[in-house]
């Protein structure tokens, strides 16, 4: 009976340790469609002259930066309440969501382009600190309920 509940607290925490983790996975994800958004809204200005509309629309992903962006052309407020990100992160995205659209063609490759650095940047980061962070993470939670499973036997 004690091996099952040691078991049990072992299994638990990492499955903690998991759902602790994955706010960097998520960070990552975000990020990697903010840079492919912008990169492609950049293309599509400068060349094709898609309005952002059916630039949006056609996206057919349901990530939370895509989810952010249908929701901001359907003229919903815009709420960012990921835990992930930083209130400065969430400022961050909010002016460049309140920003989409607003200017004319050459303000708006500018801003776009000016923006980029700080995306890649943001992605790097993020790439980085999900390698860092989310197998310690886990290493940690498993090894804390090895420690349980030692002191309940």
């Amino acid at each position: 009976m004690r091996l099952f509940l040691g078991i049990i607290l072992l299994l638990l925490c990492v499955f903690i340790g998991y759902c602790l983790s994955n706010k960097y996975y998520f960070r990552r994800v975000f990020y990697g469609d903010f840079l492919s958004f912008n990169t492609l809204f950049a293309q599509e200005i400068a060349f094709k002259q898609t309005t952002i509309i059916n630039l949006i629309k056609n996206q057919k992903s349901n990530t939370d930066f895509y989810l952010l962006l249908n929701s901001n052309i359907s003229g919903q407020d815009v709420k960012i309440d990921y835990k992930y990100l930083t209130n400065e992160e969430k400022q961050f995205v909010y002016e460049y969501l309140n920003k989409l659209g607003k200017f004319d063609k050459e303000t708006q490759l500018d801003y776009i382009k000016g923006v980029n650095e700080i995306i890649k940047d943001k992605n790097e980061s993020s790439i980085l600190d999900e390698k860092r962070y989310k197998m310690l993470y886990l290493k940690v939670s498993f090894l804390i309920g090895l420690i349980l499973l030692i002191i309940v036997l």
